[in-house]
């Protein structure tokens, strides 16, 4: 069926093979990878090898990265994050700014590069949030929050004045975690913002933050907030459920 004629018939099989696939399938799946000539086997194959993946396949998922067809690499991508390990992070980071690579397989990179970032890549990660590609930047913001300690606190509050809207996303998201009780209007000015994906960003901060700071009592000062954007995005919804984790009422 992966040679059928009808395309949809061969996406179809790819599903099945998967579904069916056990680890007795390994050898099958070894030839399928280095089938040149029929790309929907190739697909298959590292869909499957994804479910029963070991740590020495990486050389197979690596050698995938560099296959002609798009989606073979695409894939190769999501499955090789299950094994990352933190000296993958040059070649990841290569592939990340290939500026002539397709951008769903750079967010898969992005994905994967998540998951061994440290504190160290601060600088890394600042440059990847100027990407010239939006959904590249905006998936970087997950990372800087993952990444920032409180002694980032300086270069946080610096990027809140940054001109590129995703550098001050990625920095609310950081204040969400660390910040004190002395950054809440911080936080609450930047709800005011003209740019709508940093109000919600900064609705989400100033909730998540007044609640861990403030406990029940910051709970109910924002029950009562007056502040027309907070009411309008829904907060209390949020808030009723906070209610519910201390039930006092």
């Amino acid at each position: 069926m992966l040679n059928d004629k009808d395309k949809e018939i061969r996406w179809e099989a790819i599903e099945t093979f998967v579904k069916f696939v056990n680890p007795e399938d390994r050898n099958k799946i070894n030839e399928m990878l280095g089938d040149e000539n029929n790309v929907f086997r190739r697909i298959a194959a590292i869909k499957a090898l994804g479910k029963i993946i070991k740590p020495d396949d990486r050389d197979k998922i690596i050698k995938m990265f560099s296959d002609e067809n798009r989606t073979v690499r695409e894939n190769a991508l999501e499955v090789f994050v299950n094994i990352i390990k933190p000296e993958d992070r040059n070649m990841i980071l290569k592939i990340l700014r290939d500026e002539y690579e397709d951008n769903h397989i750079r967010v898969d990179a992005v994905d994967a590069f998540r998951k061994i970032a440290k504190r160290e890549d601060r600088d890394v990660i600042l440059s990847i949030l100027q990407d010239e590609e939006d959904f590249i930047a905006k998936a970087t913001t997950r990372i800087f929050a993952d990444i920032v300690k409180d002694e980032d606190k300086a270069v946080i509050l610096d990027m809140l004045n940054s001109v590129n809207k995703y550098v001050r996303i990625a920095a609310i998201r950081a204040l969400r975690k660390i910040a004190k009780a002395e950054d809440i209007k911080t936080v609450k000015i930047l709800v005011y913002d003209k740019d709508e994906s940093i109000k919600q960003s900064a609705i989400y901060a100033y909730t998540d933050v007044t609640k861990r700071l403030l406990g029940i009592n910051g709970i109910i000062n924002l029950l009562y907030d007056t502040d027309s954007d907070i009411q309008e995005r829904n907060v209390s919804m949020k808030i009723r459920h906070f209610i519910n984790e201390f039930s006092v009422f």
